[in-house]
């Protein structure tokens, strides 16, 4: 170990190889089965999805989506160049999310870089987030949430960079990823605040800083709010779409719950989902499990516990302190990150605790988990110049042993949350429910079936039809059937048997079996035959009628 670490730590070639293997790993595992893994499109994403061909068919991309409780355009019309150039399927429209994945897990890198981790801390961070089944889940949905640890990270990388060269340029370039973040998701609302909690920085980083630094952060604020503009001026323009979706699911308005009681019982529920009870919606999390693997949740207390023991010892002892320490900037940073990004989750009470409400943390908590690295291997250099001969081998011994000991919890626990989301979550028949696996099998069905003059999708009674009979609240079996889909009308059972006049052409698809129902479309129409149709996963039976 102690050889190895040395050679490590010695040359850079070992450090980049690594480095690259997690990239392409965490890069193969984000794009591996995107087109099935998650199995089906829930209601949310091909509403993305169907918002995205609107876009790009009508050329008409919006700054804002006011349909399904309002969403930021930025997102949408991302995937809608995805759907233009590489056509209408799951592989394109999860495209972006992979990408913006990817990009994450190379931006916390540079991030950590930044911040001036060891190379070993560094490794084991990224490698962490490459197989967080949080992160890497939410790369393989079509959420606009997976943006938000994207921008943190790339923000803070430049802004920070920023700083140390005294760049305004990487200031400017910072200032733009914050204003873009207010176009990605609602959460992101709250990351300026994150700023504000790093002042104890900015005043002792250097003497005189504000007075030193005044055009950068002015360059810094304009060009956020430059960002932001159109956003801002939508908003302006329609206040209620601002705080729409907000309202519904905030504490404020929790049933049966007093502001305190339900603001408590959100606050102990996202704490308690890092330990012992994470997100029970399926589409987010696998079975309710933690959102910190429990092999890992030592590591998340420990750098928890230090980043605030950092910060305490350096506000009260900075003057004392002519250097000051890269841990107390992490420290800060993280629990800024961390508190700052857990407020969306925390002020709302519907379907906590929410991991996709409090997505932005992510970067914290794989912060938090390289901390005890950072230590152990300052134990490391320390001990080295000890002159304590009697005690040095043994002390020596048992540090190699801990780290080794730690990268192997780390590396395991990892893989198995990799092995969790492609062969074990992926492959519950909850998981395909959950993502309206019928829905989107149905869809595939009208996709695959050869069209005549009269299209029918007959679907239950209690399902919204839209005034043209084109369209209707089975988002998801529109979008998996686009294009062919639009040749479609949709009908509910006894509305579809009164308007049969013409018994020729036609192709009636349903949603139900109802052996009463087909029989009697035969009485009217003999011609007719009916055939069991079973769906691409095998899991559902449809029928269908044609002559």
């Amino acid at each position: 170990m102690n050889k190895f670490l040395e050679n490590f730590q010695a040359k850079k070639f070992w450090f980049f190889f690594a480095l690259i293997a997690i990239l392409a790993f965490g890069s193969l595992i984000r794009l591996w089965n995107l087109d099935t893994n998650p199995p089906g499109l829930q209601y949310d994403e091909a509403y993305n999805g169907l918002d995205a061909i609107k876009a790009f068919e009508n050329n008409d991309y919006k700054v804002f989506y006011t349909e399904n409780n309002g969403r930021e355009g930025l997102y949408i019309n991302t995937i809608a160049l995805s759907l233009k150039f590489l056509g209408v399927n799951n592989f394109s429209v999860r495209l972006a999310s992979a990408l913006f994945g990817i990009f994450t897990l190379l931006g916390f890198y540079f991030l950590l870089k930044e911040l001036k981790f060891s190379k070993l801390s560094i490794l084991m961070g990224v490698f962490m987030l490459t197989t967080s089944f949080w992160h890497l889940n939410f790369s393989h949905t079509v959420y606009r949430a997976i943006m938000v640890p994207f921008l943190l990270v790339w923000l803070f990388y430049f802004f920070f960079k920023g700083i140390r060269k005294q760049n305004n340029w990487l200031l400017a370039l910072a200032g733009i990823l914050l204003g873009i973040g207010f176009h990605t998701y609602i959460s992101f609302r709250v990351a300026p605040l994150i700023l504000v909690l790093l002042m104890p920085f900015f005043l002792f980083y250097k003497t005189k800083f504000f007075k030193k630094y005044w055009l950068g952060a002015l360059i810094f604020i304009t060009t956020a709010l430059m960002a932001a503009g159109p956003l801002l001026f939508y908003f302006y323009q329609h206040t209620d779409d601002l705080v729409g979706r907000s309202n519904a699911v905030s504490v404020f308005n929790a049933p049966n719950l007093s502001f305190p009681q339900a603001l408590t019982k959100s606050t102990l529920a996202h704490i308690n989902a890092f330990y012992f009870y994470g997100d029970p919606n399926q589409r987010h999390n696998h079975a309710g499990s933690p959102l910190i693997p429990p092999a890992w949740t030592v590591l998340f207390t420990i750098g928890f516990a230090f980043s605030i023991k950092d910060i305490v010892i350096h506000l009260f002892h900075y003057k004392k302190k002519k250097i000051l320490d890269p841990l107390f900037r992490i420290s800060l940073l993280a629990q800024g990150i961390f508190w700052v990004m857990l407020i969306p989750g925390i002020l709302s009470i519907e379907g906590i605790p929410h991991s996709l409400r409090i997505i932005g943390v992510i970067p914290a908590v794989m912060i938090f988990m390289i901390i005890p690295f950072e230590y152990i291997l300052r134990l490391r250099e320390n001990l080295q110049k000890s002159t304590n001969f009697e005690l040095k081998p043994w002390r020596w011994k048992m540090l190699n042993v801990s780290l080794g000991g730690l990268i192997a919890i780390v590396f395991l626990a990892g893989l198995m949350e990799t092995y969790t989301y492609h062969f074990i979550w992926s492959k519950e028949a909850k998981t395909l429910e959950a993502f309206e696996g019928k829905l989107f099998d149905f869809g595939k069905l009208a996709k695959q079936t050869n069209l005549t003059t009269n299209n029918i999708l007959i679907i239950p009674d209690n399902v919204h039809i839209g005034d043209n009979h084109r369209s209707s609240a089975f988002k998801t079996t529109a979008f998996s059937g686009y294009p062919e889909i639009k040749e479609f009308r949709f009908e509910h059972p006894m509305d579809a048997l009164k308007n049969l006049k013409n018994c020729q052409n036609n192709n009636y698809l349903f949603f139900e079996a109802d052996k009463w129902l087909l029989n009697q479309f035969q009485i009217i129409c003999p011609n007719l035959k009916v055939q069991k149709e079973n769906s691409a996963h095998g899991y559902y039976e449809f029928w269908t009628l044609k002559d």
